[in-house]
């Protein structure tokens, strides 16, 4: 991660060249993308998606009564 102090880049919030500039507390920030992602579909990354899946859909269900 680097604080970007460029004046063009100053509150920027894309992705480029092989790098992602977002904001951050007041700060324009930069990181670097990963170069490869080996495998994303494994158990726990399965899983983990799984669980988000069924939370949004509890809520979906349940969203008349959970306002109060």
């Amino acid at each position: 991660m680097a604080i970007v102090q460029n004046f063009w880049l100053k509150g920027a919030s894309k992705r480029l060249a092989g790098a992602v500039i977002y904001k951050a507390m007041g700060q324009t920030r930069a990181r670097q993308l990963a170069s490869t992602v080996t495998n994303p579909r494994t158990e726990a990354q399965m899983s983990q998606r799984i669980r988000w899946a069924n939370l949004v859909a509890f809520y979906r269900a349940n969203q008349s009564w959970m306002k109060y």
